[in-house]
């Protein structure tokens, strides 16, 4: 059976060992490929890495949250048109990906290349589990190392960032700090989601829809949820004065004044998440447990990504909790009048 021609997308089709091949919507570059095709024996798992991207796109909607999916979509997009049409996955290499990169992203960080290149693995390597390829031909591709993230409000002057704030942007940035909660979530809290106690986002509307989003409320975030449940029963919990829900870009133009007040360039609605976990930590409060509050499942998050963390104070107080006493034999079998341990 030849190719043919799917009404619903117009384009055009082949079967080759029980699959369908996708073969574009131009007639005569489908007849073409289809005979390279049978004249090549290609195999079934060498589909164009186009064909792999759009359909990890797909699977990525219906399958993660649409915080996760949207900047995504811009990264395959402009990684796809970046490659020839027709450019097979087992063709793909490594230089594929520099060249996009540099021609797109030149003036990014090391972090946003190590998280391109990721996004890229990532896809070949869905695409391997379901078929498409045999192999991820950029697996072992080197990414740049990541920049370990500083940036922090200390404790002592968070009282100075709240009296920066006007009322409506204090609720958000009060909670933020003393709750931990994701920036990202805040934009989704609604009175529903208050039990009482804790602010608990569904499964399908936390990150990675694995499992739900709990953020426990100290007595001033709890005192702020309950005002504003009963001030917004329907609808977003934290809103501008003209009642209008926080979003992205609402919060960016807001903390651009913050930014001055502070004198710290790169503060954001998520350095209010790092402040939270830094103070925590150099409070005394277990790793874990502080990684459990965060909603992260263990506390590699911390070590990798939380560089503002402070473990040589705490790991020096730590060596120095048990110090054995030991008779050098160099004065008295005493040691600061206590008597030597053998």
């Amino acid at each position: 059976m030849g190719p043919w021609l799917r009404s619903q997308n117009q384009t055009w089709y082949a079967q080759f060992n029980g699959r369908q091949i996708n073969l574009g919507k131009d007639k005569k570059a489908a007849f073409r490929e289809y005979h390279r095709l049978m004249g090549s024996g290609a195999s079934i798992k060498d589909h164009p890495v186009r064909v792999v991207l759009d359909a990890y796109w797909t699977w990525l909607q219906t399958n993660r949250a649409p915080e996760t999916c949207k900047p995504r979509k811009r990264i395959l997009q402009t990684f796809g048109q970046s490659i020839p049409p027709k450019l097979r996955v087992s063709q793909l290499r490594p230089f594929h990906v520099q060249s996009w990169i540099d021609k797109h992203y030149a003036t990014n960080g090391p972090t946003r290349r190590a998280d391109l290149i990721a996004t890229i693995k990532t896809a070949l390597n869905w695409g391997m589990k379901m078929g498409y390829a045999d192999a991820n031909p950029i697996a072992q591709m080197e990414k740049p190392q990541r920049q370990i993230r500083q940036e922090f409000v200390p404790f002592d002057q968070w009282q100075k960032l709240l009296n920066a704030c006007k009322p409506d942007l204090r609720d958000f940035v009060a909670v933020m700090l003393v709750a931990g909660a994701r920036a990202q979530d805040m934009l989704k809290y609604e009175a529903k989601h208050f039990d009482g106690s804790r602010l608990v986002l569904p499964i399908q509307d936390s990150k990675g829809k694995r499992r739900s989003c709990v953020v426990y409320l100290p007595p001033i975030a709890l005192q702020i949820v309950k005002r504003l449940a009963s001030q917004f029963p329907e609808g977003k919990l934290f809103r501008t004065r003209a009642r209008v829900p926080w979003d992205r870009n609402s919060l960016r133009c807001r903390f651009r004044s913050l930014k001055k007040t502070m004198m710290m360039p790169k503060l954001c609605a998520t350095t209010l998440r790092h402040s939270w976990a830094h103070h925590r930590l150099e409070s005394g409060q277990d790793t874990l447990i502080v990684s459990k509050l965060m909603n992260h499942v263990d506390s590699r998050m911390l070590a990798t990504r939380y560089g503002h963390i402070e473990e040589g104070r705490r790991l020096a107080e730590e060596a120095t909790k048990i110090t054995p006493i030991l008779d050098l034999g160099i004065g008295p079998d005493t040691v600061q009048g206590q008597p030597a341990e053998v």
